[in-house]
């Protein structure tokens, strides 16, 4: 499950609720540069198109760098874009953030 913070006050603000509380004006999106690891959408909203709170992720050992974008009233109807691309999502980047993973 991804949990997202602002942490621009403190103690930091759990927003995790409320993305998935307007699900169908946001959807996060998964981006990974490196070997052996898939990412599939679990969480949908209510009109099932995916959010992307909740994700199940398969691998073998590797090395990536991972992603994560949640954009604000992207057009979840578009081609690729119930599949997780971002490139004809269109709307607002909310929270966009890099990760390195390693898988051993």
């Amino acid at each position: 499950m991804l949990l997202l913070l602002d942490e621009s006050v403190e103690p930091a603000n759990d927003i995790t609720a409320v993305v998935a509380g307007d699900d169908v004006n946001h959807q996060g999106f998964y981006a990974l540069n490196g070997d052996n690891i898939s990412i599939a959408y679990l969480d949908f909203d209510a009109n099932g198109h995916p959010l992307g709170t909740l994700m199940s992720t398969t691998s073998g050992p590797g090395e990536s760098s991972l992603t994560i974008v949640i954009r604000n009233q992207p057009n979840k109807g578009d081609s690729g874009v119930p599949q997780g691309e971002i490139s004809n999502a269109v709307g607002n980047t909310d929270i966009e953030v890099t990760f390195e993973v390693e898988v051993r």
